[in-house]
């Protein structure tokens, strides 16, 4: 099997799902499944359970994707080495951002990139930062903008570029929320609340509920902060979100701060990547970017 076999099935293994691998990797379902097939009769075992609702990998499978992973990297470090003679970095690096690490933290990170690795073609996915993580974690990406766990796992590196603390947001209109506010004399925990539905701050406010046997009134909860934010600026709850997502939500103006949430610690903001991945050239130029932003 060849490299571009490889990256269709990562690609799959990714994506989980044939119509979408096809489409962005420019080729037809029926030679994609046939690629597939021809892989798992090369490797004697089968890659992928099929059905009608998609495709998983199986116990080989993700052994397979291992085996990918690293003759990818091997392949990558071969292409960097063979362009030395060109003085110049070549390479693939994907990131994953939330939308707000895309205003806030990529930015002057993408264009040092620019400037001193045009070399490196960067694959900017986005997503839900309560995901951030697991992408570098499964193998989605090569870095993720992130916050730092409050346990970090020994395969990881994070490299610090921000603090920001948790923010108590409510809408800035009159509405029944304000009312409550300002003539019950509550708690913030005591309001209706709109919670993410996983992630790091998901797991500070529940262990906080638990620690103080505190049975909050849930109202919502929603995937991302931009999602908690939307449903704030319209009356619906109270919301907790990262001081950096309000200031650069188009809904600021919507919503007001009501008190820094000091029962939660601030939030580490900056990147993640994968000890195994931390000293390939790509990856390692770009991180070396990291402490330029912070001078």
């Amino acid at each position: 099997m060849d490299i571009r076999e490889l990256q269709l099935f990562l690609k799959l293994a990714e994506t989980l799902h044939y119509t979408r691998t096809s489409h962005l990797m420019a080729i037809s379902p029926s030679a994609l499944s046939r690629t597939i097939q021809r892989m798992e009769d090369q490797v004697g075992q089968r890659l992928f359970f099929r059905d009608n609702r998609g495709v998983i990998l199986t116990p080989a499978g993700q052994r397979f994707r291992e085996y990918a992973r690293d003759v990818m990297d091997q392949w990558q470090s071969l292409q960097n080495d063979l362009s030395e003679d060109e003085n110049e970095l070549r390479g693939e690096l994907t990131l994953y951002s939330s939308v707000t690490g895309c205003y806030t933290i990529l930015p002057d990170l993408l264009s040092l990139c620019r400037q001193q690795f045009p070399g490196i073609h960067i694959k900017l996915k986005t997503g839900s930062a309560a995901d951030a993580v697991s992408a570098v974690v499964n193998g989605l990406s090569d870095l993720s903008v992130a916050a730092e766990p409050d346990i970090l796992s020994e395969n990881l590196i994070f490299l610090n570029v921000t603090e920001t603390p948790l923010q108590l947001v409510v809408p800035s209109m009159d509405c029944d929320i304000n009312t409550k506010i300002s003539t019950s004399g509550k708690s913030w925990y005591e309001l209706p609340l709109i919670l993410p539905e996983k992630g790091l701050a998901r797991k500070r406010i529940d262990r906080f509920f638990r620690s103080h046997q505190i049975q909050p009134e849930i109202y919502a909860e929603a995937d991302g902060n931009e999602g908690i934010m939307a449903l704030v600026s319209l009356g619906f709850g109270v919301g907790i979100v990262p001081s950096l997502v309000r200031e650069t939500s188009p809904m600021r103006d919507s919503i007001r701060v009501l008190e820094e949430v000091e029962e939660l610690a601030p939030y580490k903001v900056g990147l993640c990547v994968n000890r195994r991945n931390s000293q390939t050239p790509v990856v390692r130029a770009f991180t070396s970017l990291v402490e330029s932003c912070q001078d």
